[in-house]
């Protein structure tokens, strides 16, 4: 059941080719983004009212305007009068109206509050990506978790996956969703032996993968690692289906002020106060939240060009080099014309360097492997490495009443969905099998354990 005062302000814009939309983050500017400012180690008292969104740096309605994500000029109602819900979700992107649809298919109230609009932060930044193909190789999981758990770690991407299709065909979003193989490729003999290891670990795991000599892109390789029905899509655009299903319980332009836990959970939000019996803050990073969270997780800053291709000159898929940094590869089709999206040149937020030596080393890299045409666009955005390598989702720790779904990494449009689909779950008291894999309280890996897995890995 969805709570709130109208639609969209206006209406949805129909769909005219598609938003380039995530892998990695790609902020839609198109001058060089400064780092975002974090908040690690410097969070206050986290059950205190506190800056919340509105002190976080972010792109004006404006400048994502001069992107692709066109549906940000799409604005919903401001909060104008206090509220009494039962969840109150912070974020409207993939994660909190994932899990703002799932509640109210069960009947229950919700509201999202998010400062901008729609898809508008981390989601509109984003690339299109969904995949299973995970930041960190599967080896690495098996070594730091076990086999079992890097099995529910590859089954929940695909069920992600799965979820947003079968949301597209049941809603009729035009988003451009299809099925697509991806490749994770490399250039040189000893690292293609570690995919030949990963192809054989993932398919006991469950993957439809195979190990391949060649891909099909003009690169020559050593090996590749492909995954079948992988996916892309417009992920701002199939967030506005699922904020048009909530029938007028999102509001943009709505920053909120301060949260507290309790009995009910409180919100001061544009100056009003919400009221609720469970808070989801999925905002990406953790606007709320004891440091001991935060401490674990690490900004890292990702470039991103579009160049203009020639039509039908290049394959569908998504491909994954493994480079360090890596890059990632994928075409799209934005309006009438063909294009070419590539990725990578990432850093960490925390000493970054200026982001013209970044495009530069990113556009030197995509000049020299392909025949391109002109930059058409070029941005940056933020994700956030979980110290242990998987996302944390679920009940804040010390917080009776709030959760939380952070530290996506690389793949934060699979995450960000598997985030709402268990946070739903852990609300309506389901069991759910990927809930103590994600855990915001699972014990820390230590930096030796850590590291023997990632020799054990390859990496």
């Amino acid at each position: 059941m969805a709570v709130g005062a109208g639609a969209a302000v206006g209406s949805v814009a129909p769909p005219i080719g598609r938003v380039l939309g995530g892998g990695p983050t790609c902020r839609g500017d198109e001058m060089p983004l400064a780092a975002n400012s974090g908040t690690h180690g410097s969070t206050p008292g986290w059950q205190h009212a506190m800056p919340g969104i509105a002190s976080r740096a972010q792109p004006s309605p404006r400048s994502n305007l001069k992107s692709w994500n066109t549906t940000a000029a799409i604005r919903y109602p401001r909060l104008a009068r206090s509220l009494d819900v039962e969840i109150a979700i912070v974020g409207a992107g993939i994660t909190g109206l994932t899990t703002a649809l799932q509640l109210s298919r069960a009947g229950r109230s919700v509201v999202v509050l998010d400062r901008q609009t729609v898809g508008a932060g981390a989601t509109g930044d984003s690339t299109g990506h969904l995949t299973a193909c995970l930041d960190v190789s599967y080896q690495i999981l098996v070594g730091q978790f076990g086999e079992g758990d890097a099995r529910l770690a590859a089954q929940s991407s695909m069920a992600a996956i799965d979820f947003i299709e079968r949301t597209v065909s049941e809603l009729g979003v035009a988003c451009d969703f299809a099925r697509v193989p991806g490749f994770r490729f490399c250039q040189n003999s000893a690292t293609a032996q570690r995919l030949e290891r990963e192809a054989r670990l993932t398919q006991s795991l469950g993957l439809a993968t195979t190990f391949e000599s060649t891909i099909p892109l003009p690169l020559p390789v050593e090996g590749a690692l492909r995954f079948a029905d992988q996916a892309q899509f417009d992920a701002p655009r199939y967030c506005q289906a699922l904020a048009l299903e909530l029938d007028g319980a999102v509001y943009g332009d709505t920053p909120v002020e301060s949260v507290t836990d309790g009995e009910p959970c409180t919100l001061r939000a544009a100056g009003h106060l919400v009221t609720a019996k469970t808070l989801v803050m999925a905002t990406h990073e953790p606007q709320w939240g004891p440091p001991t969270l935060l401490q674990k997780l690490t900004g890292h800053l990702s470039y991103t060009l579009a160049f203009g291709l020639r039509a039908g000159t290049f394959p569908d898929g998504l491909f994954w080099d493994m480079d360090d940094p890596y890059h990632y590869i994928r075409p799209v089709r934005d309006k009438d014309r063909d294009l070419l999206l590539i990725g990578g040149a990432d850093q960490p937020t925390h000493g970054a360097t200026a982001s013209n030596v970044r495009f530069r080393k990113l556009e030197e890299y995509a000049r020299r492997h392909f025949e391109l045409g002109e930059v058409v666009y070029r941005g940056s955005g933020e994700y956030f490495d979980a110290v242990d390598n998987l996302p944390y989702i679920g009940w804040l720790p010390g917080a009776p009443h709030m959760l939380v779904g952070t530290g996506y990494a690389g793949t934060g449009l699979t995450f960000g969905t598997v985030a709402g689909l268990l946070l739903a779950d852990l609300v309506l008291g389901h069991a759910n099998d990927w809930e103590h894999l994600y855990r915001p309280t699972r014990p820390a890996i230590s930096p030796v354990a850590r590291a023997a897995a990632a020799r054990k890995g390859g990496r």
